[in-house]
């Protein structure tokens, strides 16, 4: 724990140097698109983005810092499944702004136990999945679940994309407004099935296989009928002291 605290200042450190620059926003938000770059091999939904040639060479350096730091943090000792961004961004960033407090992850772990046992394959989605660390407590059940998630954010999409794809959890994570079903663009996580290497493919706009299943899910759904229930109204007395 002392070492990992030691990694969160490291972190913070260099944050707070480029953001002198830059703007923290800026920096958390280029750190995601670095993270994920990499990653990406067909952008279909032209959501991978580079943003290093910006930067000056000294300040690149300070970034592959940043990543070594999130790296060692989001491992947690070799037991992954540590929402090491969702923690960094509360603290540095959201403070709070449009609601952004993110589930405590023990509250997650325990939603996730009181599902039972999950089997191979089956699908585990999360609507608001913010940094995504609802899917990583399911994870700690069964790795080898489907996991979905979306987001209108997509600072919060990217986040869960990398901590689906750096703990090779299979899934898609869709920027939408779970709502009124619009969808904007998707992050596919997929894993090699020799290397368990991840990857990534994105997908445009309409094209999300989530929200396919969602839409039939609801289609196929059958339509109960309420029975109509007396309305009961109830007076208030007032009193006279």
């Amino acid at each position: 724990m002392e070492r990992l605290s030691e990694n969160k200042r490291k972190f913070q450190n260099a944050l707070e140097f480029l953001a002198r620059t830059y703007g923290i926003r800026q920096i958390f938000t280029d750190l995601l698109d670095t993270l994920l770059y990499p990653l990406i091999i067909d952008d279909s939904g032209a959501l991978a983005r580079n943003p290093l040639p910006q930067y000056k060479p000294n300040e690149i350096e300070i970034f592959q810092q940043m990543m070594l730091e999130v790296g060692t943090i989001m491992d947690d000792d070799g037991t992954g499944l540590n929402d090491a961004l969702g923690d960094l961004f509360m603290e540095f960033l959201s403070f709070g702004k449009n609601g952004q407090f993110f589930t405590p992850q023990c509250i997650c772990d325990m939603m996730a136990a009181m599902q039972g046992e999950m089997e191979d394959g089956q699908s585990v989605c999360d609507c608001a999945c913010g940094s995504g660390r609802m899917l990583l407590a399911a994870a700690k059940r069964n790795r080898n679940l489907r996991f979905y998630g979306s987001d209108l954010d997509i600072t919060c999409v990217k986040m869960t994309a990398i901590n689906l794809a750096m703990n090779s959890l299979k899934g898609e994570v869709a920027w939408m407004n779970t709502i009124t079903m619009e969808h904007y663009g998707s992050f596919k996580i997929h894993r090699c099935p020799f290397t368990r290497v991840p990857f990534i493919t994105t997908l445009p706009k309409g094209t999300s296989d989530m929200v396919v299943r969602i839409k039939n899910t609801i289609e196929k759904a059958p339509i109960q009928e309420v029975p109509n229930q007396p309305i009961i109204i109830q007076q208030q007395q007032q009193l006279t002291l």
